[in-house]
């Protein structure tokens, strides 16, 4: 092979090398994933129960793995059930693991109103990802209700 020809294949390949290494970031996988969450009722009393739906979807365009899902209540809801990727979890961290893309997963938590004061309480509900995620703006949601009969309205 000639000198010439030789040293231009291995300029090439160097230069390959280095686009490969300083922009890796370029190809990186990403998936969207979002959270909705309704309740059946915005309104209830102390003792009473709401139940919250929760889905997360992964918009794409890859597959997410390492996918979570947080819940956080305000302190007048008492957690009741937490059935999430087809387990019951006393636990507001459900690990859901792998989502395909464009597939999604329905939560339900189950909450019990304790007690009432001025305050509208509200629960929440957050996904994360080891995927990287391009928009994180719609990876939490939340609910507020109105206790009614509470001792202070």
């Amino acid at each position: 092979m000639d000198r010439s020809l030789l040293r231009t294949v291995v300029g090439v390949l160097a230069i390959a090398s280095f686009l490969a290494i300083s922009h890796s970031s370029a190809w990186a996988q990403t998936a969207d994933l979002s959270v909705i969450m309704t309740a059946d009722r915005l309104k209830a009393r102390i003792g009473e129960h709401v139940v919250y739906r929760i889905l997360v979807t992964n918009l794409g365009p890859n597959d997410a793995t390492g996918v979570s899902l947080f819940t956080n209540l305000g302190d007048q809801l008492d957690s009741v059930c937490f059935l999430c990727a087809g387990t019951s979890t006393g636990e507001a961290f459900c690990s859901i693991g792998a989502l395909a893309s464009g597939a999604s997963l329905e939560g339900i938590l189950v909450v019990r109103v304790s007690h009432g004061d001025n305050r509208l309480p509200s629960a929440g509900a957050t996904v994360s990802s080891t995927t990287t995620d391009p928009d994180s703006s719609n990876n939490t949601a939340g609910v507020n209700i109105r206790i009614v009969g509470a001792t202070k309205e």
